[in-house]
């Protein structure tokens, strides 16, 4: 989608520097139990989880990182649990946009890899065609802060949006109507696929 396409489906309502302002100075002020809501948004919403089984091993093979490729080291320093704000303001940093997000689930065959990604998609706030408020946006978020957090990988995803938007691996290096922009876990030096057996069983 070109920037002109975009602004046509923009809604009247949003603001994003009031909406990007807001989350800062909620971040500031730490005022209310973000993991408490976490907690309780992902016992009633990891529908936001998205699944899949592929049989196909070709559609997920990785290529070398020899192109720049996203590369994370570990410096033995954590900043503590991501929150859904956080992720929100993280977004908006890289991107100029609150993109929809969801955790991808693949499983590739009977008992072969499972891949665990974060997707960020062409869908974002202010846009007339995108259906959630704020707030159920937000809702979305501390679920997936939730997942991330579980998995120790808020560091990990940190590093990532703060990287500039770089095109690797023959996709976009940023979200498009046809492609999403991937964060891999598997690619974390901490990662181990039991980490999802929890939420993904089969």
């Amino acid at each position: 989608m070109s920037e002109e396409e975009d602004a046509e489906t923009l809604g009247g309502d949003f603001d994003l520097r009031a909406f990007t302002a807001q989350l800062e100075r909620a971040m500031l002020e730490g005022g209310d139990d973000d993991e408490g809501a976490m907690t309780l948004t992902a016992t009633k919403s990891v529908s936001v989880v998205q699944t899949e089984v592929v049989d196909d091993v070709s559609m997920l093979e990785e290529e070398d990182d020899e192109d720049g490729g996203f590369e994370y080291e570990l410096d033995g320093a954590s900043e503590g649990p991501l929150t859904g704000r956080e992720l929100a303001l993280l977004c908006i940093k890289k991107y100029g946009k609150a993109h929809d997000m969801a955790i991808k689930h693949v499983k590739m065959g009977s008992g072969m890899k499972r891949w665990v990604s974060l997707n960020l998609y062409v869908g974002h706030l202010g846009q007339r065609s995108y259906p959630q408020t704020e707030a159920e946006y937000l809702e979305q978020l501390d679920v997936i802060a939730y997942l991330i957090n579980t998995w120790s990988q808020a560091d990990y995803t940190r590093v990532f949006f703060r990287e500039k938007p770089i095109a690797r691996r023959g996709l976009p290096s940023r979200p498009r109507v046809d492609t999403c922009v991937t964060l891999q876990f598997a690619r974390s030096p901490t990662w181990d696929d039991e980490l999802g057996d929890e939420f993904f069983p089969y």
